[in-house]
């Protein structure tokens, strides 16, 4: 087991969570603002808030094949709040698991399995509060005071969004499983910002104007998923996406 220095009295401790829970001087990093809408629209995407012990705070792990996105990811944090991207399982392994299953499918040739990483957000006291107030009955479900912010919605859109092209046109699209009973919660979500969605279970949808001015409402985008952005150019599109792929 590595151990991890703290930022404040430059100590190496296995535990850090540990550490400031147990320490009268060193306390646990805050989060900026915009820290605090990364975390929100991580939840609401890719990251799962688990606690790895039955005592202790909550920690939030994003698992993706996207290591540039992870990456990303941990720059926006540094090291203090988060721990850097590792390979969580390759792909080798990967598809050796999934053939075991009896109902494995194989007739349309060998799949190829990607590497698998992974990137943690420390265990905190904050990722505790969300935890209660996002999993209040065990599954998760989004707060009724939720509001968009474009750092909440880059990283949501981001896990569980993209483009998808037809006849030369694309239209941006989110996916929204866990809250499929709640469709007019989730349009108002983007109508209070000025944006008509539309809604088919479990996507919501924004064409032409919309769909530019959500992207530039967000923008830059993240490393690994320039390919979300990009509207004018399938060519384009492709390369990209194929780049990170």
């Amino acid at each position: 087991m590595s151990e991890d220095v703290c930022y404040c009295c430059g100590w190496s401790y296995y535990n850090l969570n540990n550490h400031f829970q147990q320490s009268p001087i060193c306390l646990f990093p805050e989060f900026s603002d915009r820290q605090e809408e990364l975390l929100k629209g991580l939840t609401m995407g890719d990251g799962s808030i688990t606690r790895s012990r039955e005592s202790g705070n909550f920690r939030m792990t994003i698992i993706s094949v996207n290591e540039v996105w992870l990456r990303w990811i941990y720059a926006q944090f540094g090291d203090r709040l988060a721990t850097e991207p590792t390979l969580a399982q390759d792909g080798e392994t990967a598809g050796e698991q999934a053939r075991q299953y009896e109902s494995f499918d194989d007739s349309g040739g060998d799949w190829e399995y990607s590497d698998v990483y992974e990137v943690a957000i420390r265990s905190h006291p904050r990722l505790t509060e969300m935890r209660e107030t996002w999993y209040p009955h065990g599954d998760i479900r989004f707060p009724d005071d939720l509001s968009l912010t474009p750092a909440l919605a880059k990283t949501w859109y981001g896990s569980d969004g993209g483009l998808s092209w037809s006849d030369g046109t694309p239209h941006m699209n989110v996916g929204t499983w866990n809250e499929s009973h709640r469709p007019e919660f989730l349009l108002d979500l983007f109508r209070e910002h000025g944006f008509e969605p539309t809604y088919s279970e479990p996507l919501i949808r924004l064409f032409g104007d919309d769909r530019d001015q959500f992207l530039d409402w967000i923008a830059p985008a993240p490393a690994g998923f320039e390919y979300k952005w990009e509207t004018e150019s399938r060519e384009h599109y492709d390369a990209l996406k194929e780049g990170v792929a």
